[in-house]
């Protein structure tokens, strides 16, 4: 799959897909992601914001130096925005390994979801919680 490929190659696919299909990079990320005031918003009506990286690589096959820099970037940016360092981390494409746990305690966060579609047992760990998406929440 896509996140299994190294990141360079990744992004000359993406660029060149963008480019063969005379789509607006910018322009669907407008649409598709926050900006930063939307983001500040969210935070300023209660809602906690946690960090997610900066660049989106996947924490099971980046190496420790990768994943710091990576992760102290992603906090530099939001501690500017929301003058608040995150506490909590949603792994990328919600891979992990046991080295992204002790970045992840090493920069400060206090707990990590992973992407597991389920309750939090007593057995969880505070860096693999699962959790429910939004789509699995019926009304």
């Amino acid at each position: 799959t896509m996140i299994m490929l190294p990141e360079d190659v990744k992004g000359r696919f993406l660029r060149y897909g963008f480019k063969f299909f005379g789509l607006n990079e910018k322009e669907i990320s407008r649409r598709l992601f926050m900006n930063k005031q939307e983001i500040k918003s969210l935070f300023l009506a209660g809602m906690t914001i946690g960090g997610h990286s900066h660049n989106h690589f996947t924490f099971d096959i980046s190496n420790k130096d990768v994943m710091q820099k990576d992760l102290r970037l992603s906090k530099e940016i939001l501690f500017d925005l929301l003058g608040v360092q995150p506490e909590i981390f949603s792994y990328p494409h919600g891979r992990h390994s046991l080295v992204a746990l002790d970045v992840l305690a090493s920069e400060g966060f206090k707990y990590a979801l992973t992407i597991d579609r389920r309750g939090v047992a007593a057995a969880d760990g505070n860096f693999l919680l699962p959790r429910y998406d939004t789509t699995d929440i019926i009304f």
